[in-house]
């Protein structure tokens, strides 16, 4: 009985282990883009057109996307009579940086990507490529559909949109901080707002997945001394020792290698003793800013991940542990 509730458990932790690991790597596609709010001043899509155009002209420009929501408007289809409540997201630039699959809209710039379960609920199918959705009076054809934690629209920015760019997406190019690169983009353009990432997430995401692993690594290293231990001859203990302490370095050393740190987390001087009390508020303003504004649904589906999968590596992590602790301390 001992024996299968061990088994149950360490399967169950690997099972959680194996979602995490899906989770983040789903969310790995944006871990080198940031996103910038503006403040004070929206744009229109022509001021984000050339903003765009003139990123494109310079050697160490950014790819972007700006883009804007209105929040619950109504869609509708004709054919079938229903309605839906959803936000509507207008974007320019690059839409496949906002959202998966968003190279349709720059390809056909006329028409629009519903989320799975709006597209179901008006279409009666997942599948709505070629179908026709209806807002304000006008029609507006379905180019496909997206998986999406909230019920959302998105389409390129028209003349009539007014001054509703309200943020974009930045990929970086290189290793530079997603901070850095938000702020050369604002000073670059004139324009004022605040810059937000989830680098921190995405490193505390990729750590996570170390944990169950590490458990085990100490779990074998703690039976192999045992082991040892009660080996008969000398030289025999002093070799298993050897092996096992070689084998748990090893293991731990390929562990370590695989940790990842963000680079604002590294302080540039040792003395620097307000460094990490700066660097929690700004990861709290940081985050505050990420979950209170309305997200790009790329940016949003994203941060939604890397969060199931800390929790399902913690999860797994202490089911782990349950199943590795010494067999005295379980009730048969």
């Amino acid at each position: 009985m001992r024996i299968l509730w061990r088994m149950l458990l360490l399967g169950a932790s690997l099972v959680l282990l194996f979602l995490a690991a899906g989770w983040c790597g789903q969310a790995k596609e944006s871990a080198g883009r940031a996103a910038v709010f503006l403040t004070g001043t929206w744009l229109d899509k022509k001021t984000g057109e050339e903003i765009c155009r003139l990123e494109a002209e310079q050697e160490e420009g950014v790819s972007l996307c700006f883009w804007g929501e209105k929040q619950d408007v109504t869609v509708s289809c004709q054919e079938t009579g229903k309605s839906v409540r959803a936000g509507m997201v207008v974007c320019t630039g690059n839409p496949g940086l906002l959202i998966p699959g968003g190279s349709l809209l720059a390809w056909r710039q006329e028409g629009c990507l519903v989320d799975e379960k709006t597209a179901e609920e008006l279409f009666g199918s997942r599948s709505a490529g070629g179908q026709t959705l209806w807002y304000q009076e006008a029609a507006c054809p379905v180019l496909g559909t997206f998986e999406s934690v909230r019920r959302t629209v998105v389409r390129m920015a028209g003349e009539e949109e007014g001054s509703l760019l309200l943020g974009a997406v930045l990929e970086k190019a290189g290793e530079e901080a997603a901070d850095s690169v938000g702020q050369q983009f604002l000073l670059r353009h004139g324009l004022d707002g605040q810059t937000a990432d989830f680098g921190f997430l995405w490193a505390a995401a990729e750590n996570m997945l170390l944990l169950l692993p590490f458990l085990f690594v100490c779990s074998f290293c703690r039976l192999a001394f045992r082991a040892a231990k009660r080996a008969g001859s000398a030289p025999g203990r002093r070799l298993l020792f050897f092996l096992t302490a070689a084998a748990g370095l090893l293991f731990l050393w390929f562990l370590f290698c695989r940790l990842e740190i963000p680079k604002d987390m590294i302080p540039s001087r040792w003395s620097d003793f307000a460094f990490w009390g700066d660097w929690w508020e700004r990861q709290k303003k940081n985050l505050l800013l990420l979950f209170s504004a309305p997200l790009g649904e790329a940016q949003l589906t994203a941060v939604w991940n890397l969060l199931r999968s800390l929790l399902c590596s913690l999860a797994a992590a202490v089911l782990g542990a349950a199943s590795l602790r010494p067999a005295g301390s379980l009730k048969k």
